[in-house]
């Protein structure tokens, strides 16, 4: 397990420890096999919870994922947001899409001087942000 790997399990384990008791607060995770669970898994939570957290960056070789490409009309959102979020979904929630800064160089540290924020509009007519088409 790399340290990027190690980091990501120590603040799951951190949340998870520190809202072991809020009953507002859900940690949860699913076994799928492929991306047909995937799709599986996403329309059983349907608008089970107020907002979900996604990872924007997914290796597209991995078999879990095959098949998911093809159906991504907002790569900004990643494969599982976008299809929460598609026109075909009828959830009504919020979503947090999170992406490790990778730097030119290789690096991925987040507190790098080379990090930058971007100020986007919002266009009131697009289901994400910032709109893409």
């Amino acid at each position: 397990m790399n340290e990027d790997m190690e980091h990501d399990f120590e603040l799951i384990n951190e949340f998870r420890f520190t809202n072991s008791r809020n009953e507002n607060c859900v940690y949860k995770e699913e076994v799928v096999n492929d991306s047909v669970g995937v799709v599986s898994v996403i329309i059983t939570i349907e608008n089970s919870f107020d907002l979900f957290l996604v990872g924007k960056c997914h290796n597209s070789y991995l078999q879990l994922l095959r098949g998911l490409k093809e159906w991504n009309q907002f790569s900004e959102l990643g494969y599982i947001g976008d299809m929460l979020l598609s026109s075909d979904s009828n959830f009504k929630v919020s979503l947090l899409v999170v992406q490790q800064q990778a730097f030119a160089g290789g690096d991925t540290v987040m507190d790098s001087p080379k990090s930058t924020v971007v100020d986007m509009s919002w266009d009131n007519n697009a289901k994400v942000w910032p709109a893409s088409h």
